[in-house]
């Protein structure tokens, strides 16, 4: 990368501190300010916009962002007299607790996931272990697209966070898993689509949360219409979650929803619960409730690729 000293240039790596550039305002804020040192936890180039690629978190906002060659400095460039001087601690934050809880959840899967070298971007490379079927999980929204904003929670932290843990639990008994996001960044449809396609995956699950009207509870799997496949897809994960997570039956229902309409494989939409609804959205800011969703999906994944291979095997 170019750096403030001409003529040399430094590779950012994933766990190395850079600092800050410039101040960068988002949301009407300032998410990182000049001299702020951040650790870069992955490098994942923006589909669009390839030179945001360093995900960082914004202590601000407690959220992460892609920032750019031109918005970070690797120190290792720097001589040490003209590193930028670490700012004062800001004022604390007004957050509630849910979002201090769900971001730092989220920093330690992202930990995780960037030390175990099993970051995956747009179909990329699986962990040496997983040797079965291919499976696509695709967290909805993410970058400006929040989904739904209640009481307190964006879905799409929380569809994050539970796509990242069913991901390790599928790892962990040998699939392969592709994701069509790792980190808060916003994907197409289109582009998620593509991603699938181009996975050879078994399947497709579409991770997110529902909202409205806010006395409504419960969980729903949607399927693409005529998809006999989908329909016993989104079935085995319906009722492992609801086994999982005791929350109202809404059952399965047919649609022509985007994500499932346009992928070559049989996929499902898990919309887990309702954000709008006081109770649910308390209920998934606890980390032990989305793992729980996150077992029911695996757990539901998995009966299909079972019953899938072993109708295969009849004679």
């Amino acid at each position: 990368m170019e750096t403030n000293q001409p003529g040399q240039a430094r590779a950012i790596h994933p766990g190395q501190t850079c600092a800050v550039a410039r101040d960068i305002i988002i949301e009407g804020r300032v998410a990182y300010a000049v001299g702020e040192r951040v650790v870069v936890e992955a490098v994942v180039p923006d589909a669009q916009r390839p030179q945001y690629k360093y995900v960082t978190l914004s202590r601000a906002l407690q959220k992460r962002f892609a920032l750019s060659d031109a918005d970070i400095v690797s120190l290792e460039a720097v001589p040490a007299q003209a590193a930028p001087a670490q700012p004062q601690a800001s004022a604390p934050l007004t957050q509630n607790w849910k979002a201090w809880t769900l971001a730092a959840g989220l920093a330690a899967l992202a930990i995780i996931v960037v030390v175990t070298g099993i970051v995956m971007f747009h179909g990329g490379a699986t962990t040496s272990k997983a040797t079965g079927a291919v499976v696509c999980l695709d967290p909805g929204h993410g970058g400006n697209d929040t989904g739904a904003l209640e009481n307190g929670v964006a879905e799409k932290d929380v569809n994050l966070d539970i796509a990242l843990r069913t991901k390790g639990l599928l790892e962990a008994k040998g699939y392969r898993v592709v994701m069509t996001r790792v980190s808060d960044q916003a994907v197409s449809l289109a582009q998620r689509c593509a991603i699938a396609n181009s996975s050879h995956a078994a399947v497709l699950v579409s991770i997110h949360n529902n909202a409205r009207p806010p006395d409504v509870q419960g969980t729903t799997t949607y399927y693409c219409s005529g998809s006999e496949d989908g329909a016993q897809l989104a079935g085995d994960v319906q009722r492992n979650v609801v086994a999982k997570i005791s929350r109202p039956d809404r059952g399965t229902r047919e649609s022509h929803l985007y994500m499932v309409r346009n992928v070559s494989m049989p996929s499902a939409l898990l919309e887990g619960v309702f954000l709008s609804n006081k109770e649910e959205a308390w209920l998934i800011t606890d980390v032990g409730f989305r793992t729980k969703i996150a077992e029911g999906t695996a757990a539901g994944i998995e009966d299909y690729i079972r019953a899938a291979g072993a109708a295969k095997t009849q004679p």
